[in-house]
C-alpha cells in the first residue's frame, strides 16, 4: 500500500512539475509578459534566467527595469556580450550614452568581431546626431563578418544624407546584397 501512495505522488509531483512552463520555454516561444511575471523570484534564478526576464522587460519596453535584471544577470556570472548589448540598447533608448558606449564597448571586448555590436556603437552616435562618427563605426562594422548586415544600410544611408548620391546608390545595392530579408531595414534599403 505504501508503494501505491508513493508511486501516486511521483506521478502527481511529475505532473504538476511538467506542466509548468519554464523560464527558457517562456523566452523561446516569445512569451515576454509571462516571463516579466518572474521578476519577484529574481533571487532564485541564474545568470542566464535574469538575462531573459530583462529581456521580456526591454521587448515590453520598459527598459529600467530591463537594465535592473541585465545587471543581475552579469552580477550571478551571465558575462558575455549579449547581456552587456542589450544594456547598451535600452540605455540607448533612454538618452544615456556615455552609459551606453561603456557597455557596448564591454560588449565588443567579449566579442571583439560581433558586427551587431559594432552597428549598436554606430547607432550611439547617430542618436547623437554625431553622423561622422556613426558611419567611421558603420562602415568598420561592414568589414566585420556580415552576420547582421544592418550597417551596410546605414552607410549608404549617411551618404544619402549628405547628398553623396552616386556613393549612396552605389551602396544601397551593396545593403541590398548584405542586409537580411528578415531585417527591418531590407525594405527601406530597397
Amino acid at each position: 500500500m505504501k508503494k501505491k501512495i508513493l508511486f501516486f505522488f511521483y506521478i502527481l509531483l511529475c505532473t504538476t512539475i511538467n506542466g509548468q512552463t519554464s523560464i527558457a520555454e517562456l523566452y523561446h516561444n516569445e512569451d515576454y509578459k509571462s516571463l516579466s511575471k518572474f521578476e519577484d523570484k529574481d533571487s532564485s534564478l541564474n545568470g542566464e534566467e535574469l538575462y531573459m526576464v530583462g529581456y521580456a522587460f526591454y521587448r515590453l519596453e520598459k527598459d529600467d527595469k530591463a537594465i535592473e535584471f541585465y545587471d543581475k544577470a552579469i552580477a550571478k556570472g551571465f558575462d558575455n556580450g549579449i547581456p552587456h548589448f542589450y544594456k547598451s540598447v535600452s540605455l540607448t533608448y533612454l538618452k544615456k550614452y556615455e552609459e551606453a558606449s561603456k557597455e557596448i564597448d564591454m560588449a565588443l571586448q567579449k566579442e571583439p568581431n560581433n558586427q551587431e555590436y559594432m552597428n549598436q556603437k554606430g547607432l550611439i552616435y547617430k542618436s547623437k546626431g554625431l553622423e561622422d562618427k556613426a558611419l567611421d563605426y558603420f562602415e568598420e562594422a561592414t568589414r566585420y563578418p556580415n552576420t547582421y548586415g544592418e550597417p551596410f544600410f546605414w552607410v549608404a544611408y549617411i551618404y544619402h544624407g549628405k547628398q553623396v548620391f552616386e556613393n549612396a546608390l552605389k551602396l544601397y545595392c551593396v545593403a541590398a546584397d548584405k542586409v537580411p530579408k528578415f531585417n527591418n531595414y531590407y525594405v527601406t534599403t530597397l
